[in-house]
């Protein structure tokens, strides 16, 4: 463990409102992920269905704290435990990035009311605290004091466990050398990739609560000063953490062996309340990704938009500079509504959708191969009804039902399933 011990030095507790922002859903969600994943038994998945479902329904509801009890609820049911009063808390640090030496700060809050009034115990290295339910805290602690790994390679992102209870967590946190000074360098830069991810980085640091991705930061502003210092380019890049074009924030993974000729892409559209890390870190904890990457794809994911697709093409063609092949689109949820609505500058190859809010193909993809995937508890199967039976018969139309499985499940459950039969195309 990179963190061994830490020095407490001070720890204050309030009365807070109940917090499940993007951070606490998209923790939770990750979780969830993960147990779906490593459950084969189908009686333990489909007694999940219930509290997914829940947690569905509650999000289009905006009701938050309902959503993150009702993930946690299921994830304990695919691991075989009962919830746990410990699964309610909240673990974040206040900022994510820090100067080498400097004290953190670990924010502890409430998703819900658990189902217990006994204190929980927070503990990292050899130093803990007790959270009541119903109070906050904010834990200060310095691990340079005592961590000669740290001394060693001072700038660094890494996972810091984190005890709750029975359960250890990780946390991500990086510390990076006289941040401000090399981000506001980084801001004056002529290249826009530079200046957007230094822009990002200060929005993170401003408002920590909407940071959703697992990336250390300190990677972003490195990859920035690679770029700026003329060490790398966009068209050399394995992943692009964070860039724009037009109206369109993306992230992106490419090949490591790099071809001279076209090279076949993926974009991928996420669900309602989602951002361009989902197809990266959940949905099968990045399985898409994975799965062009072994086919020698690229994989762009797009914050969900009118214009996101074409932007991906764009950026991919002008500033990446590849010469594109076969086009796949992909979309969950809402994103599959943008992505079969949708009428791109560059044909498409091909679809493959997950639970598409939409209930018809538009002008494009009613002419092209398309894979349609629903779970069979799914809660908007109307839709999806609706495509499958107006397509019924047609060449190049698959439609898959998934037993048990629902609309946030779909992804991980049908995704190895729509690349094999991109490849076919």
């Amino acid at each position: 463990m990179i963190v061994s011990a830490l020095c407490v030095l001070g720890l204050a507790q309030v009365q807070p409102n109940l917090q499940a922002g993007r951070f606490e859903l998209s923790e939770r969600l990750k979780r969830l992920d993960v147990a779906w994943m490593a459950t084969k038994d189908p009686a333990r998945r489909r007694e999940a269905l219930t509290p997914i479902n829940t947690a569905v329904a509650g999000f289009f509801r905006g009701r938050n704290s309902e959503v993150a009890e009702a993930l946690d609820v299921a994830a304990a049911t695919l691991e075989g435990r009962r919830v746990r009063p410990s699964d309610a808390l909240n673990i974040r640090p206040q900022r994510p990035i820090s100067e080498p030496g400097a004290t953190l700060a670990l924010k502890i809050t409430w998703a819900y009311r658990p189902g217990s009034i006994l204190p929980i115990r927070v503990g990292v290295g050899n130093q803990e605290v007790e959270v009541r339910p119903g109070s906050e805290a904010t834990l200060n602690m310095n691990p340079w004091l005592v961590n000669p790994e740290l001394r060693q390679n001072q700038e660094v992102g890494f996972l810091m466990p984190v005890r709750v209870g029975m359960d250890t967590r990780y946390v991500y946190v990086s510390f990076v050398r006289r941040l401000d000074e090399r981000l506001q360098r980084l801001a004056g830069s002529s290249n826009p990739l530079v200046t957007d991810i230094a822009g990002a980085v200060r929005g993170f640091q401003a408002n920590p609560a909407t940071m959703e991705t697992e990336l250390p930061l300190v990677q972003w502003i490195y990859q920035a000063e690679s770029i700026e210092e003329g060490k790398a380019k966009a068209s050399d890049i394995d992943q692009v953490h964070y860039a724009r074009q037009g109206s369109t924030v993306f992230r992106a993974a490419f090949p490591k062996n790099r071809q001279d000729g076209p090279v076949n892409v993926v974009i991928a559209v996420h669900g309602a309340g989602g951002s361009e890390n989902m197809f990266f870190e959940s949905y099968g904890r990045g399985a898409a990704v994975s799965e062009a990457l072994k086919r020698g794809w690229a994989f762009v994911a797009p914050r969900a938009g009118a214009s996101a697709i074409d932007d991906s093409l764009e950026w991919l063609t002008t500033v990446r500079g590849m010469k594109l092949g076969k086009v796949f689109l992909m979309g969950h949820s809402m994103g599959g509504g943008v992505v079969v609505s949708a009428s791109p500058k560059v044909r498409p190859t091909g679809y493959a959708v997950f639970a598409p809010a939409a209930a018809r193909l538009g002008p494009v993809a009613s002419e092209l191969p398309v894979f349609l995937a629903v779970g069979k508890q799914e809660q908007m199967a109307m839709m999806a009804s609706a495509i499958a039976k107006a397509n019924e018969g047609r060449a190049g139309f698959v439609f898959r039902e998934y037993d048990p499985c629902e609309h946030l499940m779909i992804v991980a459950d049908a995704v190895g399933d729509a690349f094999r039969f991109f490849d076919g195309l």
